[in-house]
């Protein structure tokens, strides 16, 4: 878990994902110590779609904004700092289990400067830099009044901005410029698959459109699925030949005529 207006971020160990676990948790690990957030980001995981955690948000007040399936670009913050701890992690000695580590690592992590806030997750929350082990030289602490901090402190907050979040890359995904017109769409298999397996899966009705949000409402076996566009592509349809024939029945009078045209020739003759 992490906040997106202040970086700080939560790790928590835990013995599976069920939805009781999951959302016991989440209650303990962050709302009894930050309060009800207004808004969160999640995946389409079983333990987030359950019913134990929505009656969760409900209670609590808190609206659930999903990301379309198989997308980790939906919400790449998160998906993006799961690569920091497991590379702290690595870099310390074997004798211990992940889980004893995790303590030193996530203090770590909450007190780095971040480049795109020029500020750590500590500064942002608090105020003031966490003192860590490795600190050799401590200041004497100032005599101040806690009202005159807290009203600055305040009044310093009230005033920063979130820097917003530049892009690494200037790469662009390839969209078909057909998704915007065509009828059906075929939808890539992100998961592992056999090498007989096809990679979409389809044809699927395309529903409606969202351009704000770069995503499609498509119907699968039944199902209204939101899909991001760079995990689709468009369905063509080979036109029936049939179709392009006159019809049998009209061709059968025709014939008929033909022969007793014939007929009466030969009659005559």
């Amino acid at each position: 878990m992490i906040d997106r207006y202040t970086r700080w971020p939560e790790a928590v160990p835990m013995r599976d994902i069920r939805a009781e676990t999951v959302a016991n948790e989440f209650h303990k690990c962050w709302i009894a110590r930050f309060g009800s957030p207004i808004t969160i980001t999640s995946d389409q995981g079983k333990q987030f779609e359950s019913a134990v955690f929505s009656e969760l948000l409900r209670i609590l007040g808190i609206k659930r904004c999903r990301t379309t399936s198989y997308h980790p670009c939906g919400n790449g913050m998160i998906e993006r700092w799961h690569r920091s701890p497991k590379a702290a992690i690595m870099c310390h000695a074997k004798s211990k289990t992940w889980t004893e580590l995790l303590p030193s690592v996530m203090l770590g992590l909450r007190t780095r400067l971040l480049s795109s806030c020029d500020a750590s997750p500590a500064d942002m929350l608090y105020g003031s830099p966490l003192r860590i082990p490795g600190d050799l030289c401590v200041n004497p602490d100032a005599e101040i009044d806690p009202k005159i901090f807290l009203n600055k402190f305040r009044a310093h907050m009230s005033q920063v901005r979130p820097v917003p979040v530049t892009h690494r890359t200037n790469r662009s995904a390839f969209v078909a410029a057909d998704l915007n017109t065509c009828s059906h769409v075929l939808k890539v298999v992100k998961k592992v698959k056999s090498p007989l397996v096809p990679p979409y899966t389809g044809p699927h009705k395309v529903l409606s459109r969202d351009p704000a949000f770069n995503t499609f409402k498509i119907d699968i076996s039944g199902r209204e699925v939101v899909v991001s566009i760079d995990r689709l592509k468009p369905a063509h349809f080979v036109p029936s030949v049939d179709a392009a024939l006159p019809c049998r029945e009209k061709l059968v009078p025709n014939i008929l005529r033909r022969k007793r045209a014939r007929k009466c020739e030969s009659g005559n003759v």
